[in-house]
């Protein structure tokens, strides 16, 4: 027996409210944990973005977010010392964006303080978690072959 599209819509509906609701958590607590270093969850990402040089519309299309958007935050990373712009190997008019060692030390560290301890996720047990992980494995993978099959399409 199928569900009324309607019933279908209100689950989803719920799910996604419950995804939203765990993804704001966890950005405001990595928010306030980073804050003391003048750093923001959108300076991490990009930080962990970077194990390979990588151009700056690369890193808009890695990170999701406008390119020039990207500039403001390579510029505020750049004057930390993070990270620094090298000439691309192949394309003289195009420029790499690299860690620095200081940034990857810096990412390292992020990396330890932020995620050894998420309090959303500490209520679950080692089993949920996994179980947890294999759920979204699975979504972003319908969700990744969505995007290919309507960018084939379009």
């Amino acid at each position: 027996m199928t569900k009324p599209a309607g019933s279908t819509a209100r689950d989803n509906a719920t799910l996604v409210d419950l995804l939203w609701l765990v993804m704001r958590r966890i950005w405001e607590d990595a928010e306030q944990r980073l804050a003391p270093s003048g750093l923001t969850m959108k300076h991490s990402w990009a930080l962990h973005a970077l194990d390979e040089p990588v151009s700056m519309s690369g890193l808009a299309e890695r990170l999701g977010i406008d390119a020039s958007y990207v500039t403001a935050i390579a510029d505020q990373l750049e004057e930390r010392g993070l990270i620094a712009r090298q000439p691309h190997p192949t394309d003289r008019r195009v420029k790499s964006l690299v860690l620095t060692d200081e940034g990857r030390r810096v990412r390292d560290q992020i990396l330890v303080e932020l995620w050894t301890t998420v309090p959303v996720l500490d209520g679950l047990t080692d089993p949920e978690r996994q179980e947890l992980r294999r759920l979204l494995d699975k979504a972003a993978d319908g969700a990744i072959g969505e995007a290919a099959g309507s960018a084939t399409r379009g």
